[in-house]
């Protein structure tokens, strides 16, 4: 298809950038080539496919212009600058609405404001070299890891003797500020991935003994080992725990938990209900003390915008039962004899059913286009009444613009 921006047919007047394409397989052709390619296919009412290795691909969001001669070194200063006046304006927008009507360059904007530390290393990556090393910079300041870390190391402030927190989440750094010393004391999250990283986080912070976990997939005996072991450990004024972590729905029904006055949540729970059943698990019988309860969450983020949507579900519920209240009437001719006897009971039995099913039907439809607005409010894609953000109509036009090939990931 010709070499990479190459177009010797074109007039050199022509020739303003050497722009390239790149499909969503990841493949780069001249933009010439790429669109003979398209017009060709389509011409020929076939679907389009990457000449090299046939996978499918949309031609409005699945190519990709990229300038690869642009130098982001060159870019960074001013970026920077650009990016520093606009967070004044992005703060007061977070405030305002969650995040739900930042559009892209005020995201990126927050980004590049972030100063790095001069210790931390500017190495590109060895294998992904298209990621931009200030990238690079930031994920090792923030976790105190290099690029070429496994899975399986860690970082070296999980050690119980460092001072510092780099590698620790703002909620975990906060609930190891948090969890009493002297007391048991009980975790909850959504996910079996988190309980196994806060069990891990937890166990080099405190030690292996002062740390238990439930979570699916274990047998009832280690369940049963872990709740035994958590009531039984003996608690020390100068050091924190014994703490058991739990996975939201994991063997947590009926369990009894009021060994312990204190409960973390460490996100939101997608459904109010979960929490209750949390909070359960500590206030009932036999609980002597106070059970206070700490929730985290991300600010800005799908965390935030679920407790602004909670909050709206409720206002909204608190009204329409008011509604429904003050309109009610009681029509006793529903009631009087001389219709029943008149009525045939056929009829009315086969009407019932009718109305029933109209108003069931009703009501799933009204149930499914709520949870559809509720995961578009969550995405940022609408406000809390369900009107399309701003910053979307030019996310289309977005598309199209080049890209550097190092940006082009992030982007």
């Amino acid at each position: 298809l010709g070499h990479l921006g190459s177009n010797s047919d074109a007039p050199s007047e022509d020739i303003k950038e050497p722009v390239v394409s790149m499909i969503a397989c990841g493949h780069f052709f001249c933009i010439r080539c790429i669109d003979e390619h398209i017009h060709s296919e389509i011409s020929k009412n076939r679907q389009l496919t990457c000449p090299i290795c046939r996978g499918k691909f949309n031609k409005s969001s699945d190519v990709l212009l990229i300038d690869h001669t642009l130098n982001d070194d060159e870019l960074n200063e001013r970026r920077h600058h650009e990016a520093k006046a606009k967070v004044l304006e992005a703060s007061n927008m977070l405030a305002s609405s969650e995040g739900v009507a930042l559009d892209g360059d005020l995201w990126n904007a927050l980004y590049l404001s972030i100063p790095l530390p001069t210790h931390v290393s500017h190495e590109p990556h060895h294998l992904y070299t298209a990621l931009p090393r200030e990238f690079l910079a930031h994920i090792r300041a923030a976790t105190g890891m290099g690029a070429g870390c496994s899975r399986v190391d860690k970082p070296f402030s999980w050690g119980e003797q460092t001072g510092t927190n780099a590698g620790l989440s703002s909620k975990i750094q906060q609930l190891l500020y948090d969890l009493p010393k002297g007391e048991h004391a009980v975790v909850f999250s959504t996910t079996k991935e988190n309980v196994l990283h806060i069990e891990t986080v937890l166990k080099a912070k405190l030690g292996d003994n002062e740390v238990f976990s439930l979570y699916t997939g274990q047998d009832v005996t280690t369940t049963e080992e872990a709740v035994s072991s958590w009531n039984s450990r003996s608690t020390n004024p100068s050091r924190r725990g014994p703490i058991i972590i739990i996975q939201a729905g994991a063997a947590a029904s009926g369990l009894t938990l009021t060994r312990a006055s204190k409960l973390f949540i460490m996100e939101p729970f997608s459904r109010q209900e979960e929490e209750q059943q949390a909070y359960a698990r500590l206030h009932r019988y036999g609980q002597e003390a106070d059970v206070h309860v700490k929730i985290y969450y991300a600010p800005v983020s799908v965390e935030s915008r679920l407790l602004v949507w909670r909050r709206r579900s409720a206002e909204k519920m608190t009204s329409e039962s008011n509604e429904n209240d003050a309109q009610f009437v009681y029509n006793n001719k529903l009631f009087e004899n001389d219709l029943l006897e008149d009525a045939d009971e056929e009829s009315l039995q086969s009407n019932d059913e009718d109305e029933g099913n109209s108003v069931g039907k009703e009501v799933e439809d009204s149930v499914e286009a709520e949870d559809n607005m509720r995961t578009q409010f969550l995405l940022g894609l609408v406000d809390e009444e369900g009107t399309r953000v701003a910053n979307m109509s030019n996310y289309d036009d977005a598309q199209q613009q080049p890209i550097s090939a190092r940006r082009f990931i992030l982007e």
